[in-house]
């Protein structure tokens, strides 16, 4: 049996902080043997690269991990169940030792049991997806929250920081079908059948430069969902980019809440780059929105200022059942309250206009010194 392609060693440097953000997962959360409930009956097959993830992290369970094209029949005859994670053609080799074992129940780690096109045709069947698309600290959260309550969608973060960072390490990654797979796994009977998955906007721009979730691919995934849009945006950008700072307090993709802001203001440079930043991501997105079918906008303030309208509104998007009461929640833990925030605003604004060219200052406007205005 041919071994499995894998990366080499010259690409894995070329990756390191890559497979050191996973190494960093594996050891923190046992993926991907205690997430899916591995056991000593059970077989893993995996590359050398991915190998050494696990030993490092000291990930094994008594699950049997085998090196791929470097293990018997034998070893596979008193398997339940085998897992196949690699770097580089996982869904190829589902198959493949589907076809070499069709006694076992062979099941890839990344894509679930759909890994052919033929399961990824049912393992949504019957369930009506949303796509929730915004950048962090828009308001997804508390949109998320509002429709759970509700009962309109059971809202999953099928892209999460697992896959973006298995991604950069996995060279045929597709985001788009790993969250199709994931469709059917997922319980619903709260919902009644209705999903709704949510896609940071930074990520689908990661993803977008890479080239494993190109324009054309998102639209596949809407399309083969059938999943109704909505993009939540925050108008605020400051508070949003305020939100969205690093803290050492928390982990992962976490927004701050007002018990978590510092006690003097940030950076104005630091919140501008930010802001703009997400405008140039937020801008880039919305060229797509013509080439999607169904899709909503709407605003964190819109939502936070007249939650029932907007629960109401997504009652009649999602072609959802009437609300005989439409729940509602306090909106403050979502809000950011600073003594330093009023004035930082407003100094903010000031800065931005004058970057923008719409104030001018003690050295002429921007715009003005770049030649973009003609002065009369």
């Amino acid at each position: 049996m041919a071994a499995t392609d894998h990366i080499s060693d010259s690409e894995a440097g070329s990756s390191e902080g890559a497979w050191d953000a996973l190494r960093k997962q594996v050891a923190e959360t046992g993926w991907p043997i205690t997430p899916l409930g591995m056991t000593t009956t059970d077989a893993l097959v995996t590359d050398a690269n991915v190998l050494s993830v696990l030993e490092a992290a000291e990930i094994t369970g008594g699950t049997e991990v085998l090196l791929d094209g470097h293990f018997s029949d034998d070893e596979m005859a008193t398997r339940a169940r085998v897992f196949v994670l690699l770097s580089r053609g996982e869904r190829r080799r589902v198959l493949q030792l589907q076809g070499q074992f069709p006694d076992k129940t062979v099941i890839s780690v990344t894509y679930g049991n759909s890994a052919s096109t033929a399961d990824l045709r049912t393992s949504f069947a019957g369930r009506e997806v949303s796509l929730l698309v915004g950048l962090p600290c828009c308001g997804l959260d508390y949109l998320s929250r509002l429709m759970t309550v509700n009962n309109l969608a059971t809202v999953v973060d099928v892209f999460d920081e697992l896959a973006a960072v298995w991604s950069a390490c996995a060279s045929d990654f597709e985001p788009a079908r790993y969250a199709l797979a994931k469709i059917g796994d997922i319980d619903l009977s709260a919902s009644k059948g209705r999903l709704g998955l949510r896609l940071d906007l930074d990520l689908f721009e990661r993803w977008r430069i890479e080239g494993a979730l190109s324009p054309r691919k998102l639209r596949f995934l809407v399309m083969r969902a059938d999943a109704r849009v909505v993009y939540m945006q925050r108008r605020n950008k400051a508070e949003q980019a305020i939100a969205a700072m690093p803290s050492a307090a928390s982990a992962g993709r976490h927004c701050l809440t007002t018990v978590e802001l510092p006690a003097e203001a940030p950076s104005i440079s630091d919140i501008q780059h930010k802001v703009l930043q997400f405008i140039a991501i937020e801008t880039r997105f919305e060229m797509l929105l013509g080439a999607l079918p169904t899709v909503r906008m709407l605003t964190f303030e819109e939502a936070t200022d007249n939650p029932v309208e907007i629960v109401k509104m997504l009652v009649n998007f999602f072609e959802a059942p009437g609300l005989k009461k439409v729940r509602v929640f306090d909106s403050k833990p979502y809000q950011l309250r600073a003594e330093w925030l009023a004035a930082f605003q407003q100094e903010f604004k000031s800065a931005m206009m004058q970057y923008l060219g719409l104030e001018k200052n003690e050295h002429g406007s921007l715009a003005l010194r770049a030649g973009l205005v003609v002065k009369h």
